[in-house]
């Protein structure tokens, strides 16, 4: 057994198979790392999926509650409970001028502006 492989050509045949084995192995490896990589991506969306999805299940059971319907019944359908009194509070401070109408200028206000001058 001993002069089996202590001969040159299996020596030969054994190193040959060796480097086939080698390269069909390095050939692989680049599309085994694609494929790891874009699994890993894949992975990572299916958590971000997995997490809107339990999000919107907890939105729409809200949704479904009693008092998310009378909520929405009061806001866009101004109804409102038997014994419930409504009043409406108007905030005039906050309320700003529209954008197109400026306020008018004295003409002196105006000169001024045209001559650069300052007050």
């Amino acid at each position: 057994m001993n002069s089996f492989f202590s001969k040159k050509w299996v020596a030969l045949v054994a190193s040959a198979l060796l480097i086939v084995a080698g390269i069909t192995v390095a050939r692989t490896v680049p599309a085994y790392l694609k494929a790891r990589k874009e699994l890993s991506a894949i992975r990572a969306q299916e958590q971000v999926v997995a997490r809107r999805n339990d999000e919107l299940e907890a939105n729409y059971d809200y949704r479904q509650s009693r008092e998310y319907q009378e909520r929405q019944a009061r806001l866009q359908l101004n109804y409102k409970k038997p014994d419930e009194k409504v009043v409406y509070v108007y905030d005039r401070a906050s309320v700003s001028p529209s954008p197109l109408v400026q306020p008018r200028k004295s003409w002196i206000q105006w000169l001024k502006e045209k001559l650069g001058l300052r007050d």
